[in-house]
C-alpha cells in the first residue's frame, strides 16, 4: 500500500512537471520594432491589416509582415535574435513561442531559456543574427524551395522568382531540401542559390563569389545583429511574454544639456 501510494505520488509529480514544462514551452516569445523606414503592415489570420510603428511590441505567431518598397524594419526578438525585413518582403511567423526564464538568466549574454520560431518568406529577403542562441532552440525560415535553420549565426534569406539565395555573414546555418532528408551545410562567409529545379534533385544551383556581394547587403545584416543589442528584455511574469526595455546609446548620455547648470556654494 505504502508503496502503490509512493508509487502514484511520484507519477503525479511528474505528470505536473510535464504539464509545467508544457505550459513553458508554450509562452509567447516577445519582439519590439526597433528601427524601420517607410511603410511597414502586419496582418493576422482574420485578415487585420495594421501599419506597424516604432516601438511597438508585436507577437509575432500567426502574423504575416510586409514592408513596401523602399522600405524596411527590423526587430530584436526576446530569444537574443534579431531580424531584419528587407525592401519589398513578405513573411508570415507561423509560431514564436519560448520558455519563461528568471531575472538571474535574463542577465547572460546567450538566450536565456529556449525558444521555438518558424516563419515562411513568401518574397524578399530577411536577415537573422544571433551570437548565443541556444543549441536546443529552433530558429527556421521556410521557402518554397526548402528550409533553412539558422543556428548561432547572421544569416540573410532571399526569395524571388530565380530561387533561395542563403548567406552567411556569422555562425553556419543548414538548408533542407523539400524532401526533409537531404541538406546542405552552409559555413560562414558563404553564399549559395538553390533553384526550383535544383530543389527537386536536392542539389545547390549555384556557387555564388561572397567577395563580389553587394555591400549594402552586409549592412542590413549588421543592422540586423544591432537590433538584437538595443533591447534589455526583462523575465516575463507567469504566462506573459518577456517585456522589453530599449536601451539608450551612450553617445545619448554624452550629449550636453539644453541648459547647462553648474553648482555654487
Amino acid at each position: 500500500m505504502i508503496r502503490h501510494l509512493i508509487t502514484t505520488t511520484m507519477l503525479a509529480a511528474v505528470c505536473a512537471q510535464s504539464l509545467a514544462a508544457s505550459d513553458r514551452a508554450h509562452a509567447p516569445g516577445a519582439a519590439i520594432i526597433t528601427s524601420a523606414k517607410g511603410k511597414t503592415w502586419l496582418s493576422d489570420s482574420n485578415t487585420k491589416r495594421a501599419q506597424l510603428n516604432l516601438h511597438e511590441i508585436v507577437d509575432l505567431t500567426e502574423q504575416t509582415i510586409q514592408t513596401e518598397k523602399s522600405s524596411h524594419s527590423f526587430l530584436a526578438c526576446s530569444n537574443g535574435l534579431g531580424i531584419g525585413l528587407d525592401a519589398a518582403t513578405h513573411v508570415t511567423f507561423e509560431l514564436y513561442t519560448q520558455e519563461p526564464f528568471t531575472a538571474e538568466r535574463a542577465e547572460l549574454k546567450f538566450e536565456p531559456s529556449t525558444s521555438q520560431l518558424m516563419a515562411t518568406l513568401h518574397s524578399g529577403a530577411i536577415s537573422l543574427a544571433s551570437t548565443g542562441l541556444s543549441p536546443r532552440s529552433q530558429a527556421r525560415v521556410k521557402t518554397v524551395n526548402g528550409m533553412a535553420r539558422i543556428h548561432s549565426a547572421n544569416c540573410r534569406i532571399e526569395q524571388s522568382e530565380t530561387g533561395t539565395v542563403i548567406i552567411t555573414y556569422g555562425g553556419n546555418a543548414t538548408f533542407y531540401y523539400p524532401d526533409g532528408k537531404t541538406r546542405e551545410f552552409i559555413s560562414r562567409h558563404s553564399a549559395i542559390r538553390i533553384s526550383p529545379q535544383s530543389a527537386a534533385i536536392g542539389k545547390i544551383a549555384e556557387h555564388l563569389d561572397f567577395n563580389t556581394l553587394e555591400i549594402s547587403k552586409k549592412h542590413f545584416a549588421q543592422a540586423a545583429q544591432n537590433a538584437a543589442s538595443r533591447v534589455y528584455f526583462n523575465a516575463p511574469l507567469a504566462g506573459n511574454a518577456a517585456t522589453p526595455v530599449l536601451i539608450a546609446p551612450i553617445i545619448y548620455f554624452e550629449q550636453e544639456t539644453s541648459r547647462p547648470y553648474e553648482y555654487v556654494d
